[in-house]
């Protein structure tokens, strides 16, 4: 359940960006060691919730956190747009 409501969130900016921006083709996330969040299970979350939009074919990368960051959260690091 956890997971899903941090896709949920994640994937609400994301289909944001998608309307006003256009086509995404690539989404970078950060996801702290101790968010306790599954990459596996968080990347399938985010392809169903984006089915259908704009980012539904973007690729999806998932870094860990750097020392001095947050290590609890997932962040939403960058959305790349076709040109």
């Amino acid at each position: 359940m956890h997971e899903w409501k941090t896709a949920e969130s994640v994937a609400n900016k994301i289909r944001q960006v998608g309307r006003e921006e256009g086509r995404i083709t690539a989404i970078k996330l950060r996801l702290g060691t101790q968010s306790h969040i599954d990459e596996a299970t968080l990347r399938s979350h985010l392809r169903l919730l984006t089915a259908g939009s704009n980012a539904e074919s973007a690729a999806i990368s998932v870094v860990g956190t750097q020392p001095g960051e947050s290590d609890s959260d997932v962040v939403l690091e960058s959305i790349d747009v076709e040109s």
